[in-house]
C-alpha cells in the first residue's frame, strides 16, 4: 500500500513545474525588496533636499531682512526699534567701522549678522554692508551699498508711485532707466500742508469775505483795493484784468474757488519791474531822472560791466535820503547808514524795484482755462486745498519766465493740458497729469505723474520743491536703484 501511495503522490522537488514556481517566488521577493529599498532611499534623499532648501531659503530671507533693518537704522530719523546708536542720525557714515558689527537673534531658530567691511566706495552718505543670515544650519549672505540717495536733485520729475510717459512726451533730463521712485512723506502732511483758512471766511460770502466783483473791489487802473485780501469766490473772465501792487496783497485768501478764464488776467505786483538807469557819485548818491521811489523802497542793481565800488548786484538795498532825482542806498531800512560808494563804475547801470512775493491760498479748486493768465512779478506761491486745472492755452508766470518765481502746492489732483504752460514747480499729494502739448518749465513732485500726447517737462536747477519735506531731507542728488549682491 505504501508503495502504491509513493507512486501516486510525486515529490515536488522532483517536479519541474514546482521548481519553476519556487524560482519565480524568489525573484519576486528580490525585486520587491529592491523597489522598497530604492523608494526608502529616494524618500530620505528628498526629505534631506527639502530640509536643505527650506533652511537655505529662510537663511536668505533673514540675510535680506538684515540689510533692510540696517538701511532703516541708517536712513530713518529718530528710529525707535533698538538700532545700534552709531547708525542713528549719523551724518558721516565713514565713522562706522568693523567695530560696529552687530547681530540680531530670532528666538534661537535663526539670526542675521551685519558687518561693515572696509570698501573704497564708502563715503559720508554711502556704505558697503554684508548681512549673513543663519537658519537651522543653513547660511546665506547678501551685500550691497546703502546710500542716503533717492531721486531728488537733477530730476525733472520725482514721484512716489511712479511716472508714466507715452505718445511722444518729452522729459529733459530723461528719467532714470529703470525708473526710480522717491521716498515720499506720509499724507498728511505729504508734500503739501496748507494752513487753515481764516475764521472770517467760515461763512461766506460775507462782508469780511465777499465774492470778488470788478465793480466793488477795483480802484482806478484795475488795481485791487488793498482793503480786500479775503474773498469767497475769486473769478475773472472775458476782459477782466486785476493788478496787485500793494504790500497788503502779499497774501490773498480764496475760501472757495479761484477761476481765471477767457483771456482774463491776474497781474501780481502790477505786472512788471520798475527799472531805471542810474549814475553814481563818490558822495554816495545815485541819480535817476524822474524816479518815483519813496523812502524804504527796496531795490536791486544791475550793470552791463562793473558796478560802482561798494555796490553789489546780489544785494537788496533800501532807498534813503531822497532829494529830487537823487537818493542813497542802505542795507537796512531808514534811518540806515548809506553805502559807501568809492567810484562810478563802468558800463550802463540800472536800478530795479524789488518785487513783493505773493501767496494765494485757495481752499476750494483753482482753474485757469481758455487763455487765462497769471503774470508774476516777485514770486508766486499758489496753495490749493482742492484740485488744480489748467487747459486751453492758459499761462502762469510766462511773462517773467523764471522758474524760481512760481510754485503750486496742491492737495488734490493736478491736470495741465491743451497747450497750457506753467513756468515753475508743481507739487501735489495726488496724481499730476500733463497732456496734449502742455508744458512745465521747472520741476514736478507728485504721488503719481502721467505724461501723454506730446507733454513736455524741462527741468531747471533752481527748484527746491520738496527738498525740505520729511523723507526728502535725507536725500542727495539722483541715484539709481539699490543693487543687491549675493
Amino acid at each position: 500500500m505504501r508503495k502504491l501511495l509513493l507512486q501516486r503522490i510525486p515529490l515536488p522537488l522532483n517536479n519541474e513545474r514546482g521548481i519553476a514556481a519556487l524560482v519565480t517566488i524568489i525573484l519576486a521577493i528580490i525585486i520587491l525588496g529592491s523597489v522598497a529599498f530604492n523608494f526608502i532611499a529616494e524618500t530620505r534623499q528628498k526629505q534631506a533636499g527639502s530640509i536643505l532648501t527650506y533652511t537655505s531659503t529662510n537663511s536668505l530671507m533673514i540675510a535680506e531682512a538684515g540689510l533692510r533693518y540696517t538701511q532703516k537704522c541708517l536712513t530713518a530719523v529718530d528710529a525707535a526699534w533698538g538700532c545700534p546708536t552709531v547708525l542713528q542720525n549719523n551724518a558721516d557714515w565713514t565713522t562706522i567701522t568693523a567695530a560696529d558689527d552687530f547681530n540680531k537673534d530670532f528666538g534661537g531658530d535663526g539670526n542675521f549678522a551685519v558687518s561693515f567691511p572696509v570698501n573704497a566706495g564708502n563715503d559720508a552718505g554711502k556704505i558697503f554692508v554684508i548681512s549673513t543670515g543663519t537658519f537651522k544650519g543653513g547660511q546665506r549672505s547678501l551685500s550691497r551699498f546703502i546710500a542716503r540717495a533717492c531721486v531728488l536733485g537733477d530730476n525733472a520729475i520725482t514721484s512716489c508711485l511712479g511716472t508714466t510717459t507715452k505718445n511722444n512726451s518729452f522729459v529733459d533730463p530723461p528719467l532714470p532707466d529703470p525708473p526710480v521712485t522717491g521716498e515720499c512723506p506720509d499724507d498728511p502732511p505729504g508734500f503739501v500742508d496748507i494752513p487753515d483758512a481764516p475764521v472770517e471766511c467760515d461763512s461766506c460770502p460775507s462782508a469780511s469775505c465777499p465774492d470778488f466783483d470788478t465793480g466793488s473791489h477795483l480802484l482806478a487802473g484795475n488795481i485791487l483795493d488793498p482793503t480786500f485780501t479775503r474773498f469767497c469766490d475769486f473769478k475773472l473772465s472775458g476782459s477782466d484784468e486785476v493788478k496787485t501792487n500793494e504790500d497788503d496783497h502779499s497774501t490773498i485768501v480764496v475760501k472757495k474757488d479761484l477761476e481765471i478764464k477767457d483771456l482774463a488776467t491776474l497781474k501780481l505786483n502790477d505786472d512788471g519791474p520798475d527799472t531805471n538807469q542810474f549814475t553814481a557819485a563818490t558822495n554816495d548818491k545815485l541819480t535817476v531822472a524822474g524816479h518815483t521811489y519813496v523812502v524804504d523802497d527796496q531795490v536791486g542793481l544791475f550793470t552791463t560791466d562793473t558796478l560802482p565800488a561798494g555796490l553789489s548786484d546780489s544785494a537788496t538795498y533800501f532807498v534813503i535820503d531822497i532829494v529830487g532825482n537823487t537818493f542813497k542806498l542802505s542795507l537796512t531800512a531808514s534811518p540806515g547808514s548809506p553805502v559807501d560808494i568809492t567810484d562810478t563804475g563802468t558800463g550802463t547801470h540800472t536800478v530795479t524795484s524789488s518785487a513783493i512775493d505773493t501767496t494765494i491760498n485757495v481752499y476750494g479748486n483753482a482753474t485757469l482755462k481758455n487763455s487765462g493768465d497769471i503774470r508774476v512779478k516777485g514770486a508766486l506761491t499758489l496753495q490749493v486745498d482742492g484740485t488744480y486745472d489748467m487747459k486751453n492755452a492758459s499761462r502762469v508766470n510766462n511773462n517773467e519766465g523764471l522758474s524760481a518765481n512760481a510754485s503750486a502746492w496742491v492737495e488734490g489732483n493736478v491736470s495741465i493740458k491743451n497747450s497750457s504752460l506753467f513756468i515753475g514747480s508743481v507739487a501735489t499729494d495726488g496724481t499730476l497729469t500733463l497732456k496734449n502739448n502742455a508744458e512745465i518749465q521747472g520741476a514736478l513732485f507728485g504721488n503719481e505723474v502721467v505724461l501723454k500726447n506730446n507733454a513736455t517737462v524741462v527741468f531747471t536747477d533752481n527748484e527746491d520743491a520738496g527738498s525740505n519735506t520729511e523723507g526728502y531731507n535725507q536725500c542727495s542728488s539722483g541715484a539709481s536703484g539699490q543693487v543687491w549682491s549675493e
